[in-house]
């Protein structure tokens, strides 16, 4: 939701009291004045503010002069200044910074100039949004209030979550359900005469939001389902294990989700409800006559669900569940746009009559068989991208009609049947592993230049199969798959893996007896353990090679594979003398790399002459010498250095060594960006580039960018300025948002990472234990207390960064309340965030206490004799610690401690503490029980 911002006019008064707050204002002078002429001179105010983007008028005060020329400066970027003779302009170009703009008047009065300086602090105000509140009911209302803003600006609001709290465009908030959510705008502000638009995003806060409303339901039978279906707030409605046969009348409940977990009930629904799960229904059924239902069969035991809704259609039937036993889907009339499976249950999919079903999709390994019977239509039958290692069977009747059978994984597909109708087999984005057997020609293959045909379709009809190929400019071809020869496939699982040069090993579906195996049309021998084999062969050279397996009853299955060995070089290593009178040049060096690619190598070969180190050298360089080297049996010309040096015009003569130096010719390139780190703010992100094989990239220059984007989607992410570096530490405004790196190689495309998490409250990082400054005296520290974050000594708070969190994002409180004590030493603190950017966050601090410990025990007087019935006395010792007080029970009164008897029964308890008026002295409080023998016994005719 978008709004525009329009600035408020100042009133008149509010004019005069700004002018008069700037007359008082003082200002710097270069020139000194008399005390008495101060208040007559020009004047500027000392402080003022001005919007990100913004523009603000600094009046000079002209106080009886006449301005004769004004200029200013801003001693830093993030304020811009222009002049008149009456104002400073000021923009403000760079948030949260401050600025010195001087401004140099000279004014004229009584025909005389002078020259006035003024410096004024400018802070730049970053545009603010805030939540009028953060709590709410979910019948209840609040807004976003928006502040630090220019004129013109657009404000843009969006929730985190639209299901839980919407906004509007003047940022209005309706909560819709319980839970919590936060709330952001994007503000986009006007450019200015020194700025360019410029686009912020703030978040408003985090809105919890609370729902009493009954919104979800349990019933048992039809009367409880009749009731719960009036209440206009049900969100989830639950048939019960207990349930027995139900059919759920017609009527529309698009905000209502509807779980079905009845064992023992069968179900007819003729509803429309938001959603549908079945997780368990007795006899295996669950009939469906509503229309525009959406159904996920997530049950743990064998489902049947028929879909009889004549003239109506079910939006989509998904099977996810992990029953053992095979699922059922029947459409008997009406129509299924779409059942999808992706779990590995087996399903069976039977349309007959004139239902319809526009597309079945496998999505997961799974065996599905798809049947279209009487005159029932199905648009398509798809084994997409994640249906890799399914077996799908699809067969159609003679006046069913099933459109196009789509493969786009590597899967076992079969197609069989009688119709009259024609079936597109599509094939053009399967992969070479993938199978199709067809036992019918009425189809037509739907290829594409670059897939292998042959290789997929296994023709079992017994005739010429058409196919259609899209070449790559676009046009098609019309073909024909070969006659079916009767022979079996062999099937290979994975590629053929080398062991050295002298080892392959083949895994296919199954063991074969009879089998035999080629390498570059010449037989080797072979073991098996089960259906993996071991071929063993001459060692192979660098390069492209060809593996027959062959069988009885079998086509001969041609699989082509690239050796590219380590390099292996046979250098010549004996040294050469070189001679000053002789030919600069050396013959026959004979360097032989084998078993590589000659495109692929480029080598170079470097002599260095050994000389005594005294020598005073002359250097010269001698190249295109006739040595040679053979790569793969091709001779290529060398390149050597030799150098030579002399001593008092006597040549001396030096042995070379050969170097050779493999160079690639191009770089191993990145495929993919992997982010490590946690997406959490005040976390630390780390892109790392990664090739198809998992190593890292070889050559050329690598560049990092960041993005930052409101939705999981790397595409609508923004640049984040000055992040160009391996690793980024998430800021605080990154929260809810989704963060992205991308990597760019020299000479490459840019690759970015693959979709993230949105980012999360961070932790804080408290290192070390603070200590409380000062002295603390004993009694109750509450919560209430202000904010303790400036109360200590060696508190550091860092984010997991290692990065130090300034302290505006956060307050410090107690825990909870405390009662210090003698024993105490520590205290457990909260730090808590300002802005939802960090989780609240424990720690402890020490403490030093001012008052005095002192240790006292107390006693009861057992001279029963001596003491009223129905009385106790403290003993001597005891009531000459003239410091104590003492209360009875639950009493809330405190007494001085002496000798005088009073009142009291056995099993009371007397609590006795350090008189609390003593602010010198501290102690814990202690307790003494009653008992029989301290209860005097003295008779009461005797009693004083």
């Amino acid at each position: 939701m978008k709004r525009k911002v329009t600035a408020m006019p100042w009133g008149k008064r509010a004019c005069a009291l700004m002018l008069t707050l700037v007359t008082v204002l003082s200002a710097a002078f270069d020139v000194p004045m008399p005390l008495h002429a101060a208040t007559k001179q020009p004047t500027m105010v000392q402080t003022s503010s001005v919007l990100l983007n913004g523009s603000k008028k600094l009046r000079i005060n002209k106080k009886g002069y006449r301005i004769v020329s004004v200029r200013a400066k801003s001693n830093n970027s993030a304020v811009k200044a222009s002049t008149t003779k009456s104002y400073v302009r000021v923009y403000g170009l760079e948030a949260g910074k401050k600025s010195t703009v001087t401004t140099i008047v000279r004014a004229k009065k009584a025909d005389k100039i002078k020259k006035f300086v003024f410096h004024t602090t400018v802070r730049v105000k970053r545009p603010k949004v805030v939540l009028s509140s953060t709590e709410l009911d979910v019948d209840e209302t609040t807004n976003v209030r928006v502040r630090n803003v220019v004129s013109n600006a657009i404000v843009s609001f969006y929730s985190s979550n639209d299901n839980i709290a919407k906004i509007d465009a003047n940022g209005n908030v309706k909560p819709l359900a319980g839970g919590t959510v936060s709330i952001f705008a994007k503000i986009t502000l006007p450019a200015s005469k020194y700025a360019d638009e410029t686009e912020v995003d703030c978040i408003a806060g985090t809105l919890t939001i609370t729902d009493n409303r009954v919104t979800s339901t349990t019933v048992q039978n039809e009367k409880e389902l009749t009731e719960a279906l009036t209440n206009t707030n049900l969100r989830t409605l639950t048939i019960g294990q207990s349930a027995t046969s139900m059919t759920i009348p017609a009527g529309s409940y698009p905000n209502v989700e509807l779980i079905v977990d009845a064992p023992y009930a069968s179900i007819v629904n003729n509803a429309t409800f938001r959603s549908i799960a079945i997780k368990a229904v007795a006899s295996k059924t669950f009939t469906e006559k509503g229309a525009g239902n959406y159904i996920t069969c997530n049950n743990a035991s064998p489902i049947r669900v028929v879909v009889d809704n004549a003239g109506k259609k079910v939006n989509k039937i998904a099977f996810i569940g992990s029953s053992k036993a095979i699922n059922t889907l029947e459409v008997v009339s009406g129509t299924v746009a779409e059942a999808k499976i992706t779990s590995a249950t087996p399903v069976n999919i039977t349309a007959r009559g004139t239902a319809k079903i526009d597309a079945v999709v496998v999505s997961g390994r799974t065996t599905t068989n798809v049947t279209a019977t009487d005159y029932a239509q199905i648009t398509k039958v798809e084994a997409d991208r994640y249906a890799s290692g399914s077996e799908i069977a699809v067969t159609t009747g003679i006046n069913a009609k099933i459109a196009t059978m789509k493969i786009s994984a590597q899967v076992k597909a079969s197609f069989a049947g009688a119709s009259r109708y024609t079936t597109a087999i599509d094939i053009k984005e399967a992969p070479d592993t993938a199978k199709v057997k067809i036992t019918t020609n009425n189809v037509v293959v739907s290829t594409k230049y670059n897939v292998k045909t042959d290789d997929i379709i296994d023709n079992r009809s017994g005739k010429a199969i058409k196919t259609e190929v899209t070449n790559q400019n676009g046009t098609v071809t019309a073909g024909s798959t070969p006659v079916d020869n009767g022979k079996e496939e062999f099937v290979l699982k994975g590629s053929p893996q080398l062991l050295g040069n002298n080892y392959i090993t083949v895994t296919l579906e199954k063991a074969v007896a009879g089998i035999s195996f080629k390498v570059d049309n010449t037989v080797v021998k072979a073991t098996n353990t089960g259906n993996t084999y071991t071929i063993m062969t001459s060692a192979l050279l660098g390069g492209t090679h060809e593996l027959a397996i062959l069988a009885k009853d079998y086509n001969t299955k041609i699989v082509k594979f690239e050796y590219l060995p380590a390099l292996d070089i046979s250098v010549d290593q004996t040294n050469k003398e070189i001679y000053s009178n002789e030919a600069n040049s050396f013959k026959d060096v004979g360097y032989k790399i084998a078993g590589w690619k000659t495109k692929d190598v480029t080598v170079k070969i470097t002599y260095t002459a050994l000389v005594p180190s005294q020598t005073q050298p002359i250097a010269v360089t001698f190249a295109q010498a006739k040595s040679y080297l053979t790569i793969a049996g091709t001779i290529v010309n060398a390149t050597y250095t030799a150098s030579y040096k002399r001593l008092n015009g006597t040549y001396l003569y030096g042995k070379t060594t050969p170097t050779v130096t493999y160079i690639s010719k191009a770089p191993l390139t990145a495929s993919k960006v992997i982010l490590n780190g946690k997406m959490s703010v005040g976390s630390k992100l780390t892109a790392s580039a990664q090739t198809d094989n998992g190593s890292k990239p070889i050559g050329g220059t690598v560049t990092y960018k960041w993005y930052i984007s409101d939705v999981n989607d790397a595409k609508k992410g923004r640049p984040i300025s000055g992040e160009n570096k391996e690793s980024y530490v998430i800021r605080p405004e990154d929260l809810g948002k989704y963060i992205f790196a991308s990597i760019t190689q020299s000479g490459c495309p840019e690759i970015i990472s693959q979709a993230s998490n949105a980012v999360v409250a961070g932790t804080f990082v408290i290192l070390g234990t603070p200590t409380i400054k000062g002295e603390l005296e004993l009694g109750t520290l509450r919560k209430e207390t202000p904010d303790w974050k400036s109360e200590f000594v060696g508190l550091e708070v860092k984010n997991e960064a290692g990065q130090t969190v300034d302290g505006s994002f956060y307050t410090c409180d107690l825990k909870e309340a405390v009662t210090l004590t003698a024993g105490t030493s520590e205290i457990t603190f909260v730090l808590k965030p300002t802005n939802n950017a960090y989780e609240p966050k424990e720690f402890s601090a020490k403490v030093t206490l001012a008052r005095e410990i002192f240790s006292f025990n107390i006693a009861l007087d057992t001279n029963t004799a001596d003491i009223p019935q129905g009385c106790v006395r403290f003993d001597e010792a005891t009531a000459q610690l003239k410091n104590l007080e003492y209360s009875i029970g639950n009493d809330t009164q405190w007494n001085t401690v002496d000798n005088t008897p009073f009142s009291c029964s056995v099993g009371t308890v007397i609590k006795v503490r350090v008189k609390q008026s003593d602010k010198k002295l501290a102690s814990e409080e202690k307790t003494i029980t009653v008992v029989i023998e301290n209860i005097g016994t003295k008779p009461l005719d005797e009693q004083p």
